[in-house]
């Protein structure tokens, strides 16, 4: 895996590229432009993506955007399979932005919003990179957490009654 955390990739113009499994969690990516480029797997947690532009043929899948500052960025049909928490910053040009052709739930589809308290009963978050969050008092009732990865993250009063966690890497996490 590559890493650039807390790297300035700022003002970059990416056509065609494509980066999978990089860490890029804490850079600064304002004003990037994207063209037709995927960044697949890639760790964007707590980075700053303000005023960045990923065009309608870049896709952004499974994202980690935990604290990402996505304030501006202007999004095509992206943000597929996407986990965000609620420090994540979505100011109201993002939150309502229109393209044309392209809906709100295009953007965030099955993105997973992340907290604690949070209720995910029978949710499917099968093979999902849950590691380092605090779902502490979240339900997860009956939830599908199989291979999920949950290491170090805060479990501490969390329903799990019938959740399924074969093969669930639970290292370190407070139970």
């Amino acid at each position: 895996m590559t890493d650039f955390s807390y790297a300035d990739l700022s003002n970059i113009y990416m056509d065609h590229g494509w980066i999978e499994e990089a860490n890029i969690s804490y850079a600064n990516l304002s004003n990037i432009r994207t063209y037709q480029s995927t960044l697949d797997k890639v760790n964007r947690r707590g980075a700053n993506l303000s005023n960045a532009f990923f065009s309608d043929k870049t896709r952004l899948r499974k994202a980690n955007l935990i604290g990402a500052n996505l304030t501006g960025m202007g999004i095509g049909k992206l943000l597929t399979d996407s986990i965000y928490d609620t420090e994540t910053i979505i100011d109201e040009k993002t939150r309502y932005l229109s393209i044309p052709g392209i809906g709100l739930f295009d953007i965030f589809e099955r993105a997973i919003f992340l907290g604690s308290g949070e209720n995910l009963n029978s949710a499917n978050l099968e093979n999902t990179d849950l590691s380092d969050l605090d779902l502490s008092e979240a339900d997860l009732s009956y939830a599908n957490l199989k291979g999920t990865n949950l290491s170090n993250s805060s479990l501490f009063q969390a329903n799990l009654e019938g959740a399924d966690l074969e093969g669930a890497n639970l290292t370190g996490a407070d139970l």
